[in-house]
């Protein structure tokens, strides 16, 4: 089943279509927003502790602290399964597999160094 998200053009986080969305604009001065659907979830996310928690706190803001979010993947049980998701899309915002987004980037250019 697909979940229906609102996805900011500018700041690329998403959120389901019944969010309040004049709250969560507001965090963004410069957010539009589209209506899309959201790609058919991966058979491991339905065991993901993040889909307990919400997405909040894995899409902190610039400067924000990532340490409860990085701490709740800690004792996920497909962190290593969301990592290498994340890798695959090269997922450019939120914590993934408990790394930032500049965590994988080093992640993947190791492993690129390491083939070549």
């Amino acid at each position: 089943m697909t979940t229906r998200l609102i996805i900011c053009d500018h700041c690329g986080r998403d959120r389901p279509v019944d969010a309040d969305i004049e709250r969560l604009a507001a965090r963004c001065s410069v957010c539009t927003w589209e209506p899309v659907l959201a790609d058919p979830a991966e058979p491991w996310q339905d065991d993901a502790l993040c889909a307990q928690v919400g997405s909040e706190l894995f899409f902190v803001e610039k400067g924000g602290s990532t340490a409860e979010a990085k701490k709740v993947c800690s004792m996920c049980p497909v962190r290593p399964e969301c990592l290498e998701a994340a890798l695959r899309n090269e997922e450019p915002h939120g914590i993934w597999g408990g790394t930032s987004p500049r965590e994988r980037e080093r992640i993947l250019v190791n492993r690129q160094q390491v083939a070549s």
